[in-house]
């Protein structure tokens, strides 16, 4: 059977459009609201599972897949041997920003982490370092070459 990749997946959603509004309502109020203190642990595992269903094999299919999903602009920041640094940035970071209400990117940190587990067969966290005045997130993944995935 033939891999099909994540734009294949979901093609029939390219032409649909929501407004960012729609999106925010549910990520910035709903999800809050059911969620209560557990929002950011429960939204990590989220992005985890989202990656084990639509995995990719390399980081520039992780920076695509964000462009791809709306999520913003995602870069490489700095690569070591064990981490990578990216910087996720666009309108829907800039725009929480200045609502100045607090919010999370725990789903795009667990989405990171658990694609470069494939990537690298290699357990790995991600963390999120806002920088609000940039209108800007980093996120710092991490592995650990001594604990192989099995």
């Amino acid at each position: 059977m033939k891999q099909t990749s994540i734009k294949e997946q979901l093609s029939q959603f390219e032409h649909l459009h929501t407004s960012g509004l729609a999106y925010e309502l549910i990520r910035e109020v709903l999800l809050p609201d059911l969620l209560g203190q557990e929002l950011p642990s429960i939204l990590y595992w989220s992005g985890k599972n989202m990656a084990r269903k639509y995995p990719l094999t390399s980081v520039d299919e992780i920076i695509s897949f964000f462009e791809y999903a709306g999520w913003g602009s995602l870069s490489i920041l700095e690569q070591k041997s064990s981490e990578i640094h990216f910087e996720l940035s666009g309108e829907f970071i800039t725009a929480r920003n200045q609502s100045r209400k607090p919010t999370s990117y725990q789903l795009e940190a667990g989405f990171i982490a658990q694609q470069l587990e494939f990537i690298h067969q290699l357990v790995t966290e991600a963390f999120e370092e806002q920088k609000k005045r940039n209108n800007k997130v980093i996120f710092i993944a991490r592995w650990d070459k001594k604990d192989p995935i099995v």
